[in-house]
């Protein structure tokens, strides 16, 4: 797994796979609730996975973020972003999604420049 995390109610675990899966359990049972894509990005070590308070989590990579609800496993947002090689989030005590993303000058100059983002 490349990503783990809790959610603030300790309900909840999600972990994002190097092939771009993330997984949902229940945390107290361990069982599985939910699978499903995550937008794909250059490198799963440097997506961001977070837990908002009301039981929402969103999922950022390189080309994308989706925000979904983890008890019905349904998107809620999906956001395109160009290519990007850190990101985090957060959210706010408001509940709203806090993204800060890491790219060079050149990913802004030219997006394409970056190495392709396939599903290995």
């Amino acid at each position: 797994m490349e990503q783990i995390r809790l959610s603030p109610d300790d309900r909840y675990l999600a972990a994002l796979s190097q092939d771009w899966q993330v997984g949902v359990w229940d945390f107290q049972t361990g069982r599985l609730l939910q699978v499903f894509e995550a937008p794909v990005g250059l490198w799963a070590d440097n997506a961001a996975l977070a837990f908002s308070s009301d039981g929402r989590r969103a999922c950022v990579s390189c080309r994308g973020a989706v925000l979904r609800d983890v008890a019905r496993g349904q998107e809620i947002r999906h956001w395109d972003l160009p290519p990007g090689l850190v990101n985090q989030l957060a959210f706010h005590a408001t509940g709203k999604l806090l993204l800060f993303r890491a790219e060079t000058e050149a990913m802004r100059r030219s997006p394409d420049s970056c190495p392709p983002c396939e599903k290995s």
